[in-house]
């Protein structure tokens, strides 16, 4: 597994913090529908302008071609199985961070689907 820096570090030899991912995917689910929408009108610009709303949401200096690199590496290691041969990462773009799209996220990062469904469930509370 290639190292990835963290947002919040500078050097490329520091990973990703489970917070930085897990703020990474919960922002994905919560921006998904504007993504959708501008993912299918045009996939090339729809992954830049996703990229640019997540790397806003992760912040700490954290750039839109980390976020496209990040949400490439989780698709490969915690996609479904033969996700690798799949469209790359088009059902994350259209989807979300969810257990069909990433169902072996759980072996990067444990407990993090659960995380990710709490999180959501938060995030609906508080509209009403």
């Amino acid at each position: 597994m290639a190292s990835e820096t963290s947002p919040t570090e500078g050097l490329k030899s520091q990973k990703w913090t489970e917070e930085d991912v897990l703020v990474l995917l919960c922002s994905l689910n919560s921006k998904i529908e504007e993504i959708r929408a501008e993912f299918e009108t045009d996939k090339k610009d729809g992954i830049a302008f996703a990229s640019d709303r997540l790397s806003e949401a992760v912040g700490n200096g954290c750039t839109p071609a980390r976020v496209k690199g990040k949400i490439e590496h989780l698709w490969r290691e915690g996609g479904p199985t033969g996700g690798r041969y799949l469209e790359p990462t088009d059902p994350m773009y259209r989807f979300g961070a969810w257990t069909r799209t990433l169902p072996n996220l759980d072996i990067l990062y444990p407990g993090m689907l659960e995380k990710i469904a709490l999180a959501g469930k938060l995030r609906e509370r508080r509209v009403f």
